[in-house]
């Protein structure tokens, strides 16, 4: 609660905006998939891949690490289609 008032009263316009975007990536790279190795989550890995290269693009911040988390998870269960 005092983060978000905090946040809301002393960011700027575009800072809330680029905050929400990394929250956004950063919340998908911590989700705990259920049924690993399946369509929905061969999809997810895809894009959350592809949005954080577009983050990256847009922000100067670096999701490089997670990135090659999620592609070397990604081809370890595209082998098993």
């Amino acid at each position: 609660y005092i983060w978000e008032k905090f946040r809301t009263h002393y960011f700027s316009n575009q800072t809330q905006e680029e905050y929400k975007k990394v929250k956004n990536i950063m919340l998908g790279f911590q989700h705990k998939v259920l049924h690993k190795g399946n369509k929905n989550h061969i999809n997810f890995l895809k894009n959350q891949i592809q949005n954080a290269k577009k983050v990256m693009k847009e922000i100067p911040v670096s999701f490089e690490k997670q990135i090659l988390l999620f592609e070397e998870e990604l081809k370890k269960w595209e082998s098993f289609i």
